[in-house]
């Protein structure tokens, strides 16, 4: 099965990371260890550049937008592209 996760929080690839994305960072290695397909698309960090892959995850960073108070319609559609 391939399996498309959209998160702004996904550890140890995000700075943040709260519950949901602690939840995330447990589901999606673990869905890839049952031979899933598992892609997770994530806010690009700034500390440093994210990895292609973790854990057999696929990681595809998008930009944050800077469309305040619009940012979640434009996160959406940079989701909407990967996908």
């Amino acid at each position: 099965m391939r399996i498309c996760i959209a998160t702004r929080e996904y550890p140890p690839v995000t700075d943040y990371f709260g519950g949901i994305g602690s939840q995330y960072g447990r589901l999606a290695p673990a869905l890839a260890a049952l031979g899933h397909e598992v892609h997770v698309i994530v806010q690009e960090p700034e500390r440093s550049p994210a990895p292609d892959e973790l854990e057999g995850v696929r990681i595809h960073p998008v930009t944050r937008p800077r469309l305040w108070p619009w940012f979640p319609w434009a996160y959406a559609g940079l989701v909407a592209e990967r996908v």
